[in-house]
Order: C-alpha cells, then structure tokens, then sequence
C-alpha cells in the first residue's frame, strides 16, 4: 500500500514537473504582442473584438514571467484600447490550465473581480469601470469536460434565482423612504428603524416618544431594549438637560415581563439610570465650570481683586491662580 501511495505522488510530481513549464512557456511566449494579438482573434467574440484596437495591447506588470521560466506572478492580463478614444480600454485575463478544475468558472470570476478592485485602488476617481474578459485556455491530453460549466451561474443550485440577482440591479432598503405606518407594523425591527432615522434630526426625548410603545409590547428581548437606550443616551443629542431628567422621572410605564414599571425604574434595572444621571448632571456641572472660569479670567484681565473675583465666582484663591499662568 505504502509502495502504490509512493508511486502516485512521483507520478503526480512529474506531472508536475512537465505541466508548470508547459504553462510557463505559454505564458513567456503570449508575453510577445504578436502572439497575444493572434491569440485574441483566436479566442474573443469577434463583436468584441471589433471594438478593441489590438495595436494597443499592453502586458500587466503584474502577468511578467522570467525568462528562465523560473517563476511567474499571475496569469495573463493584458489592457486593450478600444477604438472609442482616450480613457477607454478592456482588460483580457488568460488563465492556462492542462487539467479539468470543476470550479475554474468562479475562479475566473473572482480572478476579475481581483483586477477590478486594483483598478479602483489605482484610479479611484474613474466612476467607470472597464470590461474584464476572461478566457481559459486549456492544453489537456483530452478535450475540456463539457460537465464542467463554464458559465459561473451554473454552480449555484438555484441557477434561475442566482441569474435574477447577480444580472438585475441589487436590492436596497433605502430608511428614509420607509413611511411611519410601515416601521409601526414592525414590532421588533421597528425600534431599531426609529432609532436609526431618527437620532441626526430628532432629540432623544423626541425618539423615546416614538420608540416607547415598542419597549411594552413584550416583543423585544431584554438585550434589544437594552442596547437600543445605551446607544441612544451615549450618542444622541441630548440639548435640554433638564427637560430629558424630567422625560426619566416621569410615570411612562413599560412593560417587562408580566411586570409594570415606570421608565426610570426599568433604566435602573439595566443598571444605567445612575450613570445616565450622572453623566447628565457631571455634563451641566463641567459646563457651569467652564462658564465660570470665563468670568473669572474677564474679572482678572480687568484688574479685579482676587478677593472680590472669589465672591463673585465662589472659586478659590487657588484656583483663580491656576488661570492665571
């Protein structure tokens, strides 16, 4: 058994051995423009063909083979002008196999997709993007498989529905088109959407107004609810300090578990509410601080007496000292 597995991998190492410089000379030989010109009338649509002017044909630094044979970077690319003008050109990918590979039609694909994110990296400011066509060329002893698909939308097992969606524009849900009555009927979702749309142009206490009868229908989960108010109170707008305090020590009731609780004693469960208060009355301290340090440092520019200056502004002699250096 052992001697039977040993005599299959020589054999497939010398396989090996002959198929890479077989496609290495492929490669090296079609790096010259006029065999690569004569491989495209060979192998491309001649609609195609015709709109490309072939004298234009440029090799990808990224497709150089040693001369050696020694080593090589990619499969072949080449970039075509075509015969609209400046601008416009078509890049050609040739992929040399010599044996069948069940997958080489989305190997293709994703081959193209390859080159078409490195020339948005390149260009990034073309809103265009140039055709990639790729051509499998194959040197097997036998004739390519015609099992084998060529057509990577064949790989799926729902072919139609793959055709539908990678043929047809993509979807889009687009929130600012959803209407109010629609996000209403979205018992779960609903929520997050309002949340969402809602938090650049409203004040939170606008958004829990609309979000409230979401919280009490018993179709959140606790982790929903609970993320939903965490991000709304560390990034929200929050300009009426005092007004959004009062929105939480007010009687709205929300509905959790078989229980009635006002809002605040819900926030306190999650265990947030002191923290949401604190940072609230910490925010309208600091900005109290501030206000008064400026008043301060106008008293002082002007000459006043540090006493006087600490009666006005009930700061200490050293703090005042500390604005002035």
């Amino acid at each position: 058994m052992e001697k039977e597995n040993n005599k299959k991998v020589k054999e497939n190492d010398k396989r090996s051995s002959i198929h890479q410089p077989h496609d290495k000379l492929f490669k090296k030989y079609l790096s010259y423009n006029k065999a690569a010109k004569e491989f495209f009338v060979l192998g491309v649509d001649a609609e195609l063909l015709a709109l490309c002017n072939l004298d234009t044909i440029k090799l990808s630094p990224n497709s150089f083979i040693e001369p050696n044979f020694s080593a090589y970077y990619s499969d072949l690319l080449y970039s075509v002008d075509t015969k609209e003008g400046e601008n416009s050109y078509i890049y050609f990918l040739i992929e040399h196999q010599s044996t069948p590979d069940k997958l080489i039609s989305f190997r293709l694909m994703s081959y193209a997709m390859d080159v078409l994110r490195q020339h948005i990296a390149q260009y990034p400011n073309q809103i265009t993007l140039p055709l990639i066509y790729p051509i499998l060329f194959y040197s097997g002893e036998r004739k390519h498989p015609e099992s084998i698909t060529l057509n990577w939308l064949n790989l799926f097992h729902f072919k139609g529905k793959a055709k539908e969606i990678y043929t047809s524009p993509f979807q889009i849900v687009d929130l600012s088109k959803i209407e109010d009555k629609c996000i209403d009927n979205l018992k779960n979702l609903g929520a997050l959407l309002y949340v969402m749309r809602d938090l650049k142009q409203k004040q939170v206490i606008e958004i829990l107004e609309s979000t409230r009868l979401f919280f009490c229908n018993g179709e959140l989960a606790y982790e929903q609810i609970k993320m939903l108010l965490l991000y709304l109170f560390d990034d929200g707008k929050i300009d009426n300090y005092d007004e959004l305090i009062e929105a939480l020590e007010s009687n709205s009731e929300f509905y959790r578990g078989g229980d009635t609780v006002t809002f605040t004693e819900y926030l306190k469960q999650i265990g947030r509410e002191e923290g949401i208060r604190e940072g609230i009355l910490a925010g309208r301290q600091e900005a109290a601080t501030e206000t008064t340090k400026t008043i301060a440092r106008n008293l002082l520019n002007q000459g006043v007496d540090l006493t006087l200056i600490c009666s006005v502004t009930g700061l200490s002699i050293d703090e005042i000292k500390l604005l002035m250096k």
